[in-house]
């Protein structure tokens, strides 16, 4: 999908179905990864800047489709989740002296909220 002009035979006027859609949470790296994304030139990719554990229920369809309004859902979900640093903390060992339990127990939640959110959103039978 992402190299469309060969999938379609080099037929620009046949879009591709589907869609990448990638967010990111620091709107910094957001707009870096919008302006790589853009070189690719697929008509069908997105990126949008928000936190996953409360990413929005998407909608497809509507009258103009002739089929009815339904929530969108993805056939494949990517949750890159933050981690707990502990590759930054064998290499950098003075952060050990701030790291709390109470740290890593937060992170824990945050990460199972974005893994729901991530089922939440992906069809059945569809892979996360």
């Amino acid at each position: 999908m992402m190299h469309w002009e060969q999938a379609a035979g080099g037929d620009f006027s046949k879009t591709p179905t589907g869609l990448v859609l990638a967010n990111e949470l620091q709107w910094k790296r957001a707009n870096l990864l919008a302006h790589q994304v853009q070189r690719l030139g697929s008509p069908c990719t997105s990126v949008v800047n928000m936190d996953a554990q409360y990413f929005p229920e998407l909608w497809a369809g509507g009258e103009d489709s002739g089929v009815g309004k339904h929530p969108l859902r993805f056939d494949r979900v990517l949750c890159d989740v933050p981690c707990s640093g502990d590759g930054t903390m064998r290499k950098t060992p003075y952060i050990w002296k701030s790291w709390t339990h109470r740290d890593g127990l937060a992170l824990h939640i945050r990460q199972l909220n974005i893994l729901n959110r991530g089922l939440d959103v992906l069809k059945v039978g569809g892979r996360l």
